[in-house]
């Protein structure tokens, strides 16, 4: 028998049916939350998305502090060539101008009246912690997806070597067989020959499987953490439809993928703000506290002013600025219709594959009990000497192609099915059949 499984890893699921065949008890693998709990602590890509809503946390707080009052003390010692001194009108004594020891200090207050940038400047840093916020959930979603892939493809992929184990010992019952009745005359070397093939094509066909289960628990190990474990209960799938479509689209609205993209939209459009409010005067408020030994001028070792400071600067590079800024902007919208669109996209493809997947899962049932039968009849037949061995082994081997395409065409579905509620944020269960 040949192992009839599509080069491209197929989508798999714990939908796998229960096999008549299969005898071997079995425990249930962790469930699919299990692995995503631990992927979202692990995973590189959420570690980034933390780190970068920290990064935008603490330009916020930067962004903030801009428009608060800073206070500034500043110190100074001078050592100067000589000694200069005047006499102050009203002074008995000469006052130093220029000491040979010089000590001034200043303690300042500045107050940004109009600073319509660094107002600008704290929208947009809100935004975009907003959109990092956001865009760390929109990870959360990606990853959610991908460990789901790959939970399938470990549960799609036990099965299948269950399947290739049962088909091989069959294979094994029939060389067996093929071996006694050769020994008592009833059957030629042709049919012993024809069994030890098939037999070796089983063992093919196991070992493939089992390479695909090896990889599999690999595959998901590496993206969770967690490890696998040995044994796996499959549950039965009962074939629901879904709701319609629109109906998944319209959740979708409020994903965090969707989100996160009109949050970066958002916070785009108000960095253009700031390279507008470049052109606006910035007026800035002054208190400042001096003290010096060198009093000649003043007459107090100690002395403060009050300055409002305003500032207009024409800068050719504002232009550019405000330019490239909008440029951004319209980036950034394309991107988000873009990302909507795939969404989209995405959610009608799963929601179409649940819809044939159903179909494909019914017949791939049927197709399985009318080779199984077709086994039995021609087991039976072979038996009074009806039909020839060639016979009986195309009858198993089309059993076993039946039963790897209900295996696939079952799993297509549990994933498709978990894939529209990930995508469109509702609930999601591995248990397809509740």
């Amino acid at each position: 028998m040949t192992l009839a499984w599509s080069k491209t890893p197929a989508i798999l699921a714990p939908a796998i049916l229960l096999f008549t065949s299969l005898t071997t008890p079995v425990f249930a693998l962790q469930p699919l939350a299990t692995f995503v709990e631990a992927a979202q602590k692990v995973s590189p890509e959420s570690r980034e998305a933390s780190a970068r809503l920290e990064q935008r946390q603490a330009e916020e707080g930067t962004a903030t502090w801009r428009l608060l009052p800073t206070l500034s003390i500043n110190g100074r010692y001078t050592r100067n060539q000589y000694n200069l001194e005047f006499q102050v009108p009203g002074s008995t004594e000469p006052k130093p101008f220029m000491p040979y020891n010089q000590f001034d200090a200043s303690v300042v207050l500045s107050v940004p009246l109009i600073h319509v940038a660094a107002w600008q400047q704290k929208k947009s840093s809100s935004a975009w912690q907003d959109h990092a916020t956001l865009a760390q959930a929109a990870v959360a979603q990606d990853l959610t997806a991908r460990v789901a892939e790959r939970y399938y493809q470990l549960l799609g992929a036990v099965a299948l070597v269950q399947a290739a184990r049962h088909a091989l010992t069959t294979s094994q019952e029939n060389l067996r067989i093929a071996t006694d009745r050769v020994k008592n005359g009833a059957a030629t070397t042709f049919d012993l020959e024809l069994s030890q093939a098939d037999t070796a094509r089983a063992e093919q066909d196991v070992a493939t499987a089992e390479l695909s289960e090896t990889i599999a628990r690999r595959m998901l190990q590496s993206i969770s953490g967690v490890t696998p474990a040995a044994e796996v209960q499959f549950v039965e799938d009962d074939l629901r439809q879904e709701a319609d479509v629109a109906h998944f689209i319209h959740q979708a609205q409020s994903s965090p993928a969707k989100k996160a993209a009109r949050a970066a939209t958002e916070a785009s459009e108000a960095q253009t703000k700031i390279a507008r409010a470049a052109w606006y005067p910035t007026v800035t408020g002054v208190a400042q506290e001096t003290f010096t030994n060198a009093t000649a001028l003043v007459g107090h070792a100690s002395y403060y002013q009050f300055m409002i400071n305003a500032a207009w600067k024409f800068d050719g590079t504002n232009l550019s600025n405000d330019e490239a800024s909008r440029a951004q902007a319209r980036v950034a919208q394309a991107q988000e219709e873009t990302n909507a669109r795939n969404i989209d996209e995405a959610i009608f493809g799963a929601h179409a594959q649940v819809h044939a997947g159903i179909k494909k899962a019914r017949a791939a049932r049927e197709q399985e009990k009318a080779a199984q039968r077709a086994v039995d009849i021609a087991t039976q037949q072979y038996q009074a000497g009806v039909v020839t061995q060639t016979e009986v082994l195309a009858a198993q081997q089309a059993a076993f192609s039946a039963q790897v395409g209900r295996i696939q065409a079952v799993t297509d579905l549990a994933y498709a099915r978990t894939l529209l509620r990930i995508l469109s944020s509702e609930t999601w269960s591995d248990r397809v059949g509740e």
